[in-house]
């Protein structure tokens, strides 16, 4: 599915702006996480604890960092590609087994390499 999300993004980065891409991306993304969020969680809404620093850190932290990858994504789908995108992906979990072999001497199965 992803695979499938990606393309079609690479497709409309050829035809519109990054910037325009990515306000209608936040926009539709907004609704559908908030129609969800409504139906879905509603009764962990009203009871969860919104005033501890750590809550907000947390949420500010990782609606940060997701910001700063579509917007990345978007500008290496535009400049590069899907593929390119995806073989990066893949080869980011190889690098990551090498350093944890290397670095830190964990032990990894030989099928993790399949």
């Amino acid at each position: 599915l992803f695979a499938v999300v990606t393309v079609l993004e690479e497709m409309m980065l050829k035809t519109i702006s990054c910037s325009q891409y990515l306000a209608v991306l936040g926009f539709i993304g907004s609704v559908v996480a908030c129609t969800q969020t409504f139906f879905l969680e509603f009764s962990e809404l009203i009871t969860f604890n919104w005033y501890e620093l750590e809550t907000i850190v947390q949420l500010g932290s990782y609606c940060s960092v997701q910001t700063i990858f579509h917007i990345l994504q978007s500008f290496m789908l535009r400049d590069a590609g899907s593929i390119i995108l995806h073989l990066s992906f893949l080869s980011a979990d190889y690098y990551t087994v090498i350093a944890g072999m290397f670095i830190f001497q964990f032990k990894f199965h030989a099928l993790y390499f399949l």
